[in-house]
């Protein structure tokens, strides 16, 4: 888009080439587990899940529709004092691996000179907020930490 002039485009075939793609197709089935898991408990949720699954294997549509989440991600995070932290046993490097060793076997790589992708705008906000209050967050969910 860049290279032909039109900057300011959104890459929407970017978005249709991977939903068209056997992982959007694959994601397209398992897409209302979650959600049925949720709303109706583990045994429940699951067992309905499955079916939703088989079924939109069979007949290519889900009976579902597209269900939502009762609220967003942002909204389900809890402050970290209301949880017990974990601590996890140090990788062995048979079954568990260090993130370095992790982030290598995933196949990710990056320049060297490559600008970090996660801006924090405000660091005092920041600290405040995601850091002191939820325990920092982002260093679970970016494997860069």
């Amino acid at each position: 888009a860049i290279a032909s002039g039109r900057a300011n485009d959104e890459p929407i075939e970017i978005e249709r080439g991977w939903r068209d793609s056997a992982i959007g197709q694959d994601l397209k089935r398992v897409r209302n587990v979650k959600p049925l898991w949720s709303k109706f408990g583990t045994a429940i949720g699951v067992g309905l899940g499955g079916l939703d699954m088989w079924t939109n294997q069979i007949f290519g549509f889900s009976f579902f529709g597209t269900l939502k989440h009762g609220k967003t991600d942002a909204q389900s995070l809890e402050p970290a004092a209301q949880h017990q932290k974990i601590d996890y046993p140090k990788p062995d490097g048979v079954l568990t691996f260090d993130r370095l060793s992790s982030v290598f076997l995933s196949n990710t790589n990056h320049e060297e000179d490559q600008p970090v992708h996660l801006q924090v705008k405000d660091m005092e906000l920041q600290k405040r907020s995601e850091h002191d209050i939820y325990a920092g967050p982002s260093t679970r969910y970016c494997p860069a930490g």
